[in-house]
């Protein structure tokens, strides 16, 4: 299932609920088509309607304009495990690979895992957005997703100024525990593992941490394990289970260090 940003920043819409006021409670959408009178921006999905509060886990695909916006969809709709995925659609990797299939990994995300997209949202959510494709979900409503540029820069400037993390360019995956401290994390280089041959498809990398997500479903400790047992433990442990989790013809061709990395992104290393 896939979040998207509005024309405003302060409002998130998605299939089953959408954020009103910026810090407002999430409010459930309707499973009918949009009515007549839904064209108003801030009323797209008749965000009048009781708010009721959503405590339960829940994995989708998500948009993020920002950090602060990411840690706000984590209070209210909380996940075991969260990637946050930087590919712009103006990399081969990302026009031809990811996006035609965000739909299937939304769906295959299902009540897992997190996956929050830089630059990406719905409904004009910056000026200089650019379309990509409609999204249509399973209750009927079609979403139009688009791409910001400006969004992605300013994701990615943020990121880094909060991260030891470098931005590599192309397509990169990061995959780590839903506590934003970012203490733990393993860092995919899409673009290189592709290059190299350690993946013919980026689906190699979604679904073996898809898979990964679902066989840690309902494993409470996993957003605790960095804080109890000491900063990398959580990313050994999932990087060796994702990597197998990939055919076996590629799990040789995976090199640590250059392909994905286990890192401290943290600024405050103590």
């Amino acid at each position: 299932m896939l979040l998207l940003h509005s024309r405003s920043d302060n409002n998130w819409f998605s299939l089953r609920c959408a954020h009103g006021e910026r810090g407002a409670e999430p409010v459930p959408l309707p499973s009918a088509p949009l009515r007549e009178n839904q064209g108003h921006e801030t009323d797209r999905f008749a965000a009048a309607q009781p708010r009721v509060k959503q405590n339960k886990r829940g994995g989708e695909m998500l948009p993020a304009p920002s950090v602060e916006e990411m840690r706000r969809t984590l209070e209210h709709k909380p996940a075991g495990i969260i990637g946050i995925l930087f590919a712009p659609p103006y990399t081969k990797v990302a026009s031809e690979k990811i996006a035609p299939r965000l739909g299937y990994l939304d769906e295959r995300a299902g009540k897992y895992i997190h996956f929050f997209c830089a630059g990406y949202g719905g409904y004009g959510f910056a000026q200089d957005q650019e379309p990509i494709k409609e999204m249509r979900y399973n209750n009927g409503v079609v979403i139009p997703w688009g791409f910001s540029q400006r969004k992605f820069a300013e994701f990615i400037n943020e990121f880094q100024e909060i991260t030891s993390w470098r931005y590599s360019g192309e397509a990169d995956l990061i995959v780590a525990p839903p506590d934003m401290k970012f203490k733990d994390c393993i860092v995919y280089d899409i673009e290189s593992m592709i290059r190299d041959g350690a993946i013919d498809t980026p689906s190699r990398i979604f679904e073996a941490v898809i898979t990964y997500a679902r066989s840690s479903n309902g494993q409470n400790s996993i957003a605790d394990l960095s804080d109890k047992h000491g900063v990398g433990v959580f990313s050994e442990a999932a990087a060796n289970s994702i990597l197998a989790l990939v055919p076996k013809p590629f799990q040789g061709l995976w090199k640590k260090g250059l392909h994905y990395r286990t890192r401290n992104l943290s600024l405050q290393k103590l």
